[in-house]
């Protein structure tokens, strides 16, 4: 029992170092990562996707899984693993007009690399602007 209760807290410990995702962001940033992104039209919707699928193929830990018109999407991260699985996708808001909404997720309670809220945010910078910042 001993044994036990040793083991719980040493996860605990252990749980406590574990690092913290985005803390490496500035309050501006993290107040632009919280406002949705959307595009207007066919042609900044097309601009934009078509960036979303660039910026995946290239930042993301993991092959692409799935592209097509609404989902992108890699593999799914392996056990421990701190490399990034992503998926963006574009929810239809009607008269052409779409919400993309991208997610990044490691497998390892340590934390990812790179650091999955940076990426979500530089892929919103790079789906809206076509340059990463």
């Amino acid at each position: 029992m001993k044994k036990y209760f040793l083991l719980l807290g040493l996860s605990f410990i252990l749980a406590g170092c574990a690092t913290q995702q985005g803390a490496s962001l500035s309050p501006t940033d993290r107040a632009e990562l919280e406002v949705p992104l959307y595009c207007e039209g066919e042609s900044e919707c097309k601009s934009m996707w078509e960036r979303a699928m660039f910026f995946v193929s290239s930042n993301a830990g993991y092959k692409m899984q799935i592209a097509n018109d609404i989902l992108i999407e890699t593999y799914n991260p392996t056990q421990y693993d701190t490399k990034l699985a992503m998926r963006v996708t574009k929810e239809p808001l009607g008269n052409g007009n779409y919400h993309i909404v991208t997610s990044a997720w490691c497998n390892n309670v340590f934390g990812c690399t790179p650091d999955a809220y940076v990426m979500i945010l530089k892929a919103k910078r790079y789906m809206k602007q076509g340059a990463e910042t």
